[in-house]
């Protein structure tokens, strides 16, 4: 399916987000009627999303979305999500208080100031990384699409890119293809070792 041209919404969302895929504005008529750039993100957001699944990061927990350093808006929604609570509609400031937020990640991501994979919200679930998502949603709804909009999803852009980019993100997508090169060397080491041992001792047999 073409995720450009798709009049349902976003496909391949991972089940733990069906419910919710309408607060997210991953379904139409908001899918099909917001800028282009809305959708690259949203798919972007898949491979995100798919590659920090594998890192096997849970939620998290109540005590730890207290010390989340994010929008309070966006904090209080995760919290609600755990207890399965309906959501309130973000506070009137709420686009230049996101407008704020991403640039401080976005600069900091990009200079590669911090270990990005360290912070709290780089993980797979309803509190990480979804949370751009619905942040940019609701900076639309709630604040309109003009130019901080679009450069906030530029900002979100380079964070997600930042995050696939990250040299230990590999260390998580195909272990086995690095237990079978390993293994492969080492075979070929042993296999060498013992042809010299064979050749060693035809040697010794015919000198003798």
């Amino acid at each position: 399916m073409n995720v450009a041209t798709s009049v349902q919404g976003l496909p391949s969302v991972p089940a733990i987000f069906t419910a919710i895929k309408r607060e997210l504005g991953l379904v139409d008529p908001v899918w099909s009627s917001y800028p282009p750039q809305w959708r690259s993100l949203c798919a972007l957001w898949l491979r995100v999303e798919s590659a920090l699944a594998r890192t096997g990061h849970p939620d998290l927990s109540n005590d730890e979305l207290t010390d989340l350093q994010v929008p309070e808006d966006i904090r209080q929604w995760m919290i609600d999500k755990r207890r399965s609570d309906k959501t309130q509609n973000p506070r009137n400031d709420f686009g230049k208080i996101w407008t704020k937020f991403l640039t401080g990640v976005a600069l900091s991501a990009s200079k590669g100031k911090r270990n990005i994979l360290n912070e709290m919200w780089c993980r797979p679930g309803k509190t990480g990384i979804v949370m751009f998502l619905l942040g940019t949603y609701w900076q639309a709804e709630y604040s309109g699409s003009g130019k901080d909009w679009f450069a906030n999803v530029e900002r979100i852009d380079t964070i997600f890119n930042v995050i696939l980019s990250h040299p230990d993100m590999y260390a998580f997508r195909s272990p086995f293809r690095t237990n079978v090169l390993t293994s492969t060397a080492l075979e070929n080491a042993n296999g060498a070792s013992g042809n010299l041992m064979l050749f060693l001792q035809a040697l010794r047999r015919n000198v003798g």
